[in-house]
Protein backbone atom coordinates (compact mmCIF):
# COMPACT_ATOMS: atom_id res chain seq x y z
CA UNK A 1 0.00 0.00 0.00
CA UNK A 2 2.60 2.98 -1.16
CA UNK A 3 2.66 4.30 -4.53
CA UNK A 4 5.68 3.81 -6.04
CA UNK A 5 7.14 0.70 -6.91
CA UNK A 6 9.84 -0.92 -4.54
CA UNK A 7 12.36 -2.46 -7.78
CA UNK A 8 14.17 -4.55 -5.51
CA UNK A 9 14.15 -6.07 -1.65
CA UNK A 10 17.43 -7.60 -0.36
CA UNK A 11 16.65 -9.67 2.13
CA UNK A 12 19.68 -10.11 4.41
CA UNK A 13 20.86 -13.20 6.79
CA UNK A 14 23.75 -13.15 8.10
CA UNK A 15 25.31 -15.01 11.47
CA UNK A 16 27.34 -11.86 13.30
CA UNK A 17 24.37 -9.08 13.80
CA UNK A 18 27.19 -6.27 12.76
CA UNK A 19 27.63 -7.80 9.67
CA UNK A 20 23.23 -8.22 8.05
CA UNK A 21 23.41 -4.86 5.78
CA UNK A 22 27.21 -4.63 5.17
CA UNK A 23 28.48 -8.20 4.73
CA UNK A 24 25.59 -11.03 4.58
CA UNK A 25 26.15 -14.55 4.54
CA UNK A 26 23.18 -15.13 2.48
CA UNK A 27 20.92 -12.29 0.43
CA UNK A 28 17.94 -12.93 -1.80
CA UNK A 29 16.09 -10.36 -3.97
CA UNK A 30 12.41 -9.88 -4.72
CA UNK A 31 10.32 -6.94 -6.47
CA UNK A 32 7.50 -5.36 -5.02
CA UNK A 33 4.93 -3.60 -7.19
CA UNK A 34 3.47 -0.29 -6.36
CA UNK A 35 -0.44 0.27 -5.19
CA UNK A 36 -3.01 1.25 -7.59
CA UNK A 37 -2.78 5.00 -7.34
CA UNK A 38 -5.23 7.77 -9.04
CA UNK A 39 -5.02 11.71 -8.72
CA UNK A 40 -2.56 14.27 -8.41
CA UNK A 41 -0.40 13.96 -6.56
CA UNK A 42 -1.29 10.35 -7.00
CA UNK A 43 -2.03 8.60 -3.82
CA UNK A 44 -2.88 4.54 -3.35
CA UNK A 45 -6.44 3.57 -4.41
CA UNK A 46 -5.70 0.08 -3.62
CA UNK A 47 -3.12 -2.30 -2.23
CA UNK A 48 -1.56 -4.72 -5.25
CA UNK A 49 0.02 -8.02 -3.66
CA UNK A 50 3.12 -9.29 -4.80
CA UNK A 51 4.09 -13.53 -4.64
CA UNK A 52 7.85 -13.86 -4.78
CA UNK A 53 9.63 -17.30 -4.83
CA UNK A 54 13.50 -17.42 -3.98
CA UNK A 55 15.28 -20.70 -3.32
CA UNK A 56 18.04 -21.44 -1.00
CA UNK A 57 20.30 -24.49 -1.63
CA UNK A 58 21.97 -26.92 0.60
CA UNK A 59 25.04 -25.53 1.26
CA UNK A 60 22.87 -22.01 2.27
CA UNK A 61 20.82 -23.85 4.58
CA UNK A 62 24.27 -25.00 6.71
CA UNK A 63 24.02 -20.92 7.88
CA UNK A 64 21.03 -21.96 9.67
CA UNK A 65 22.21 -24.67 11.14
CA UNK A 66 25.51 -24.15 12.14
CA UNK A 67 24.58 -20.91 14.23
CA UNK A 68 22.36 -21.05 17.32
CA UNK A 69 21.51 -17.08 16.05
CA UNK A 70 20.83 -16.00 12.54
CA UNK A 71 20.00 -12.37 12.03
CA UNK A 72 18.30 -10.95 8.73
CA UNK A 73 17.33 -7.18 7.62
CA UNK A 74 15.61 -5.74 4.60
CA UNK A 75 17.23 -3.27 2.44
CA UNK A 76 14.50 -1.49 -0.04
CA UNK A 77 15.42 0.03 -2.77
CA UNK A 78 12.59 2.64 -4.40
CA UNK A 79 11.88 2.85 -8.38
CA UNK A 80 10.81 6.10 -9.52
CA UNK A 81 7.55 7.53 -10.46
CA UNK A 82 8.03 8.50 -13.94
CA UNK A 83 8.01 11.98 -13.74
CA UNK A 84 4.42 11.92 -12.03
CA UNK A 85 3.96 13.70 -7.90
CA UNK A 86 2.57 11.12 -5.34
CA UNK A 87 1.72 11.61 -2.23
CA UNK A 88 2.99 9.48 0.54
CA UNK A 89 0.77 9.43 3.53
CA UNK A 90 0.93 8.08 6.96
CA UNK A 91 -1.50 5.73 6.32
CA UNK A 92 0.61 3.64 3.61
CA UNK A 93 2.94 0.64 3.85
CA UNK A 94 4.97 -2.17 2.92
CA UNK A 95 4.01 -5.19 4.46
CA UNK A 96 6.10 -8.57 4.10
CA UNK A 97 4.91 -11.85 5.11
CA UNK A 98 6.69 -14.57 4.76
CA UNK A 99 6.58 -18.59 5.40
CA UNK A 100 8.66 -21.34 4.64
CA UNK A 101 7.82 -24.61 2.22
CA UNK A 102 10.37 -27.29 1.54
CA UNK A 103 11.09 -29.77 -0.28
CA UNK A 104 13.39 -32.48 1.07
CA UNK A 105 14.75 -35.88 -0.72
CA UNK A 106 16.74 -37.80 1.96
CA UNK A 107 18.64 -41.04 1.37
CA UNK A 108 18.22 -43.57 4.55
CA UNK A 109 20.95 -45.87 2.83
CA UNK A 110 23.77 -47.17 4.60
CA UNK A 111 27.03 -47.31 3.30
CA UNK A 112 26.48 -50.56 1.30
CA UNK A 113 23.47 -49.32 -0.37
CA UNK A 114 20.85 -51.28 1.23
CA UNK A 115 18.37 -48.97 3.12
CA UNK A 116 19.67 -47.54 6.75
CA UNK A 117 17.23 -47.23 9.64
CA UNK A 118 15.10 -44.30 9.99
Amino acid sequence: HLPLGVDTVQVCFAADSNKVFSSPDLSRMIKINPGVISGDPGTVQDSVVTNNNITITGDDLLLFEQNQYVYYGIKYFFSGTDNKFIKIRSDDYIRIISWITAQVNADFSDDNGEGGES
